[in-house]
């Protein structure tokens, strides 16, 4: 009976360990998602780079979809790039002429960070779609994973960009 007990015990420590790692998870990858939501909203000038397989390709000539986001921050007028490190798994922002900083701790890994920008026509506002899919860095409980999305306006029209 107490091997068993035991046994139980155990696997309840794992059990908590692995919520713990996943609850961090989505923690950071909220809080990233609203960063980069909010000057998203007030930016301007977007233009997304850097294709790679993981994003998948252009699925019309008016949607662009990479790993990287180039835009005007409204607060400063600084140009800001949001870009999936895939070597490293982590989501850097470089401000120019900064050097890039990591947004993401080291115990959580990317494993696939693109964005999609739609914008029709300079009537349209700026629509970017954010996917991305996060883990714990820890091996041992890697499989488990986070996909997400979400799409974002920005308030400033291309026509009324500066």
């Amino acid at each position: 009976a107490t091997s068993l007990a035991s046994g139980a015990f155990v696997n309840a420590i794992k059990t908590q360990r692995t919520l713990n790692h996943l609850m961090a998870v989505n923690s950071t990858a909220s809080l990233v998602f609203e960063q980069i939501a909010r000057e998203i909203r007030t930016g301007y000038n977007f233009n997304v780079s850097r294709s790679i397989p993981d994003c998948g390709s252009d699925p019309s000539p008016e949607r662009k979809r990479g790993a990287q986001l180039k835009f005007t921050r409204s607060r400063d007028n600084v140009d800001a790039t949001y870009d999936w490190d895939n070597l490293n798994k982590t989501i850097t922002l470089k401000d120019n002429p900064g050097l890039p900083e990591s947004l993401t701790a080291s115990n959580i890994a990317v494993n696939r960070f693109c964005f999609e920008l739609y914008q029709p026509n300079n009537a349209s506002p700026w629509l970017i779609t954010m996917f991305l899919t996060v883990g714990p860095s820890d091996p041992r409980i890697a499989q488990n994973v986070l996909n997400l999305e979400t799409a974002v306006t920005a308030r400033i029209l291309p026509s009324e960009a500066p």
